[in-house]
C-alpha cells in the first residue's frame, strides 16, 4: 500500500504474514509468497494464480500458473475475470491440489477473487465468505468497487443453476457484466452502486461519534475507529467519490461531530485518549478527501473522476434509471464514452 506515515490507519495492515491458508488447500497471499520457493514447497502448492498486470511467472516447468489481468481500482471489471479464475481455482480443489492465489499484498485483487470462489464453490454468502477470508487473513481489503460488484455477484448467484460445478461455470460465462462498468449501458451500474456504501459509512461514523459523546470507553479505544479510518484514507488514495445528493454536506457534518469530541477532554495534546486521536485522523482524512476533490471534475452519474473531461454521455431515459437501481440493464449496449482516470493503486 502506498498511504502517507502521518496519522494512516494503512500502516495498521501491512504488518502480514506472506500467506495464509483459507480452506481446503486454498491460500491467500502477496506476491513475495509466490516467489518464496522453500514456502511452496512446504505447502505443496501445485497451481498459482496471478490476479495482477506485471508479476512474472517463475516457475512454469513447476507449477500450474493462470493469470488474470486486473488492476486495483474501483471501477475495474472484477467479475469478468472470474470465470477464467474460478474455474481454475474449481479444478485444483476437486483433484485436490493445494493453490495460492496472489496480487501484489493479497489485499484487495486476489482476496476478492477467493471471496467470490467460496461464493460459487462452498455456496456462502457474500458477507459469510468476506468474514472467512478476513478470519483467516486479517489484512485484506477489497477495494470499494470489488466489495460492490461481489455484492452484485450475491444477487447474481441466488439464480444460479443447481447441479455440479461445470454447470455453475457455464451458468457464470453467461451472467457476469462484461466490458467498461462506468458506461450508461453497462448491466452494472458501478457509478451509481457505489453511492450507497460511502453515504452508509458515513451514517455509521456519525452515529459512532455521537455515542462517544457519551461513552468514555469509545473515546479511549482507537481499535473501534480502525475500519472507518482505514475506509476513508483508501478512498481519498483512489481518488474516486461518490457524487450522490447530500454527499459533501453529510461529510462535513460528521467532520464536525468527530472533532467535538476533542472538546470531551482538556489534557495535554500528548495525553489525548487513543480514540480520540483516531477520530480526530478519520476528521483529517475526509478533509482531504473532499479537499482533494478539483473544481473541475468530469462526473458520470455517480463516481467523481480526476481527469480531463471525457465526452458527456447522454442522458440514460427514465424506464433505463429504473434498471440502474435494480443493478440490471436489458437495453443494448450503447457506444461507450472514453473516460480518463486518475486512480493510485492501492493493493
Amino acid at each position: 500500500m502506498t498511504c502517507p506515515s502521518t496519522q494512516s490507519f494503512c500502516n495498521e495492515a501491512n504488518n502480514t504474514a506472506e500467506a495464509h491458508e483459507i480452506c481446503d488447500g486454498l491460500y491467500l497471499g502477496s506476491l513475495k509468497a509466490a516467489t518464496n520457493a522453500r514456502l511452496l514447497e512446504t505447502w505443496r502448492i501445485s497451481h498459482i494464480l496471478v490476479v495482477d498486470l506485471t508479476s512474472s511467472v517463475l516457475w512454469p516447468n513447476k507449477f500450474c500458473y493462470r493469470r488474470v489481468k486486473l488492476d486495483d481500482t474501483p471501477t475495474s471489471n472484477l467479475l469478468e475475470v472470474l470465470p477464467e479464475a474460478l474455474e481454475f481455482l474449481g479444478e485444483a480443489q476437486l483433484r485436490r491440489e493445494p493453490a495460492l492465489v496472489h496480487c501484489t499484498r493479497g489485499v484487495s485483487r486476489s482476496a476478492s477473487v477467493v471471496i467470490a470462489f467460496l461464493m460459487l464453490f462452498k455456496k456462502l454468502g457474500y458477507e459469510d465468505a468476506k468474514a472467512l477470508v478476513e478470519r483467516q487473513r486479517p489484512v485484506i481489503y477489497p477495494n470499494i468497487g470489488f466489495q460492490t460488484q461481489l455484492q452484485h455477484l450475491a444477487s447474481l448467484v441466488a439464480g444460479a443453476p443447481a447441479g455440479h460445478w461445470g454447470r455453475k461455470l457455464t451458468w457464470l460465462h453467461t451472467a457476469v457484466p462484461r466490458g467498461d462498468l462506468t458506461s450508461p449501458s453497462a448491466a452494472l451500474h458501478l457509478q451509481e452502486a457505489l453511492g450507497p456504501p460511502v453515504m452508509l459509512r458515513l451514517g455509521q461514523l456519525q452515529d459512532m461519534a455521537q455515542t462517544a459523546c457519551v461513552d468514555t470507553v469509545l473515546l479511549g479505544r482507537r481499535q473501534q475507529w480502525v475500519s472507518h479510518g482505514l475506509f476513508f484514507e483508501l478512498l481519498r488514495q483512489y481518488k474516486a467519490a461518490p457524487s450522490v445528493p447530500g454527499l459533501r454536506d453529510s461529510a462535513e457534518k460528521v467532520i464536525k461531530t468527530l472533532r467535538t469530541l476533542s472538546l470531551q477532554q482538556q489534557q495535554n495534546v500528548n495525553d489525548t485518549p487513543a480514540g480520540i486521536r483516531a477520530a480526530l485522523a478519520i476528521a483529517a482524512h475526509i478533509e482531504a478527501w473532499l479537499a482533494d476533490l478539483p473544481t473541475g471534475l468530469a462526473v458520470s452519474d455517480g463516481v467523481v473522476i480526476t481527469g480531463p473531461s471525457p465526452p458527456t454521455p447522454s442522458a440514460p431515459a427514465a424506464d433505463q434509471r429504473r434498471g440502474f437501481k435494480r443493478g440490471l440493464d436489458e437495453k443494448p449496449e450503447a457506444q461507450r464514452g472514453q473516460q480518463i482516470r486518475t486512480f493510485v493503486v492501492i493493493d
